[in-house]
């Protein structure tokens, strides 16, 4: 499986904002999914370096972010959790047509704060594996 890169994080921030006419130094509006909006932050000092353009990151759940978009929110790029949002608004007519695509994929994991713990599925077994974790995928 492909990862995207830090640095191709910022070229499809670029790529964004190359979709409407910007200056240099303007600043770029993102609508981020809450569970990707660390990362991003991470990312804004390096795009400005890259860039000349601070972001503006707005965090909240992609259905949210997908309301506020469709209602007019002034926004140059949605990160969203889901590919669902993102295409209904370019059917809606709200995106730019053809500017849509997959920035990461995510992926289930078995991860315990105690090193060592998990050395496996058999991690599972036993009341050792308790509490267990679980997102809720209809969110996460």
């Amino acid at each position: 499986m492909r990862r995207l890169r830090p640095l191709g994080l910022l070229v499809a921030l670029v790529a964004g904002v190359a979709c409407r006419p910007a200056l240099a130094g303007e600043e770029v509006r993102v609508a981020v999914a809450a569970s990707f909006a660390p990362a991003l932050r991470e990312l804004a000092e390096p795009f400005y370096q890259h860039t000349g353009h601070r972001l503006v990151i707005s965090a909240a759940s992609t259905g949210a972010l997908y309301a506020q978009i469709r209602h007019g929110a002034p926004y140059d790029v949605f990160l969203a959790a889901d590919a669902a949002r993102p295409r209904r608004l370019e059917q809606e007519g709200v995106a730019v047509p053809g500017s849509r695509f997959t920035y990461a994929r995510g992926r289930l994991v078995l991860w315990s704060a105690r090193a060592g713990a998990v050395t496996g599925p058999e991690a599972l077994q036993g009341a050792a594996a308790r509490p267990i974790a679980l997102a809720n995928p209809r969110i996460a």
